[in-house]
Parts: C-alpha cells; sequence; structure tokens
C-alpha cells in the first residue's frame, strides 16, 4: 500500500534536511491563522515571540514547545519577504454557483508540462500563484459579509490512510465543513516550509478543503516523485520566490 501524500512529503524531508542549505527551512509544524475580509482569504503563520519562553500560540501546537495566547505570539507572513498570503477571487467566470462539484472538476483545465528553462523565478512563483487563485477564487463563491464558506465534498476514498488524510488533513486540521466566523479566525497547526505555494495546496487539499483532484495534478505535473519536489526546493535560498522546476502553467 503506497502511504499517503503527507507521509511521503514527510520522509522526503527528513531525508534531506541535512542537505538543505541555510536559508531553506526544512518542514515545520506552525498554527495558521486564516481570516477574511470582504473577497479576499487571508492565511497566515502564527510563531511565538522568542522571549525566553513566555511566547506560543492557542488553538494550535506551539512551535517553541511553550504555551500562551494568540495575543502574545506573532506572525510571519508567508509570501515575498512579508511572507503573507492573500488569495483572492479573481473573476466572476471562476464561479460555480449553479454547477456541481463533478462538473466543476471535470472542466478544469490540466496544467501544462515543465515549464520552460528560460523562465525566471519571479515568472514561475506569478504562475503558480495565478494558478493556485483560479480554483481557490471558484471556492469563495459562498460569502456571507466577512464570513468565508467553502463549500466542501468528501473525495472516493479507497484506503483508511487517505480517509484519516481527509479528516484531519496534513496538519490535524478538523475536518472539512462550511467554517464560522469563529473557525475562522481559531489558530489551525499545519506543515509548512515557509514559503512555496504547493505546500500550502497540499494543505488545503489534505485537509479537504479543495477537490482531490487539486492535489493529483500536482502529483502528475512532478512525475509523481516528492524527491522531485524536494531537489528543487533545495536549492531554492531565495525567500519568496520558486525553483523554475516548481511552476505550474494554467493551459489557455
Amino acid at each position: 500500500m503506497e502511504p499517503p501524500v503527507r507521509v511521503r512529503i514527510q520522509d522526503a524531508y527528513e531525508r534531506i534536511k541535512a542537505d538543505i542549505p541555510v536559508g531553506v527551512n526544512p518542514v515545520v509544524k506552525v498554527p495558521l491563522s486564516i481570516w477574511t475580509h470582504n473577497t479576499k482569504l487571508h492565511i497566515n503563520e502564527i510563531e511565538p515571540m522568542d522571549t525566553g519562553g513566555g511566547g506560543g500560540t492557542a488553538g494550535g501546537t506551539t512551535t517553541g514547545g511553550t504555551t500562551g495566547t494568540t495575543g502574545q505570539a506573532s506572525t510571519r507572513q508567508v509570501a515575498n519577504q512579508s511572507r503573507q498570503v492573500t488569495l483572492c477571487k479573481r473573476n466572476s467566470r471562476y464561479e460555480r454557483t449553479r454547477r456541481s462539484d463533478k462538473d466543476y472538476c471535470a472542466a478544469q483545465p490540466a496544467p501544462a508540462a515543465h515549464c520552460a528553462g528560460s523562465r525566471t523565478r519571479d515568472s514561475s512563483a506569478a504562475a503558480l500563484r495565478g494558478w493556485l487563485e483560479t480554483w481557490l477564487g471558484a471556492e469563495l463563491t459562498k460569502l456571507n459579509g466577512n464570513i468565508c464558506r467553502i463549500a466542501v465534498q468528501p473525495p472516493r476514498m479507497a484506503t483508511p490512510d487517505q480517509v484519516d488524510e481527509w479528516m484531519h488533513g496534513i496538519g490535524g486540521n478538523k475536518p472539512a465543513k462550511n467554517f464560522t466566523a469563529d473557525d475562522i479566525r481559531a489558530c489551525k497547526s499545519t506543515y509548512s516550509r515557509r514559503k512555496p505555494l504547493w505546500t500550502l495546496m497540499a494543505t488545503l487539499v489534505n485537509s479537504g478543503k479543495a477537490p482531490a483532484w487539486v492535489i493529483t495534478k500536482i502529483e502528475h505535473h512532478y512525475k509523481g516523485s516528492v524527491l522531485n519536489i524536494t531537489a528543487a526546493i533545495k536549492q531554492d535560498t531565495i525567500m519568496g520566490s520558486l525553483h523554475e522546476d516548481l511552476c505550474i502553467v494554467r493551459a489557455q
């Protein structure tokens, strides 16, 4: 039986951890703060303040082994130097108010082959972010004021491990559901290397907050090899940028 994506990613990181250069963070478990403002979904990583044991976070696993309140934690943002990932609904054509999940998934274009080597890191990051915003934007159609309700259908599962992965996510998130305002404001822990957007995508998918076909496309793009992903990440030492092998281009 093939281990779930979560296990394979973690095992691959463990194998290459000693070879990761300075400036590239290995996978660590950090709590997330998720909230919405108008049509934007904000996903921030929370890290305790280094105050000699006084910092920490509530509602998730702390990264420093201490406990405290969310107010004592400082927000470390995710993308570029600010490390904040802001995912917004891009265009009304991605809305699927009157479409079923099955029809929506079937209509999605497949990602193209590997990007040409001439592409820059910045263009790779932009392409990947655009692809992410495309499908996530379609999930943000059920808005109620500032409350984002993500419509979720459980994927078809074949093994108990896959069921467990969907229920608890890559970092032990709650089962998928329509989040309340309190749920959105709560801290949820996840595994993250704090930079590549594919990590965020994998987390969302394995937490049940996005269709299972998204991670299938990602795996297909990398020839089904987690080592292909981590080998590219190992070479990426610039915060906020992506290695050219990590880009995914949406079919036009």
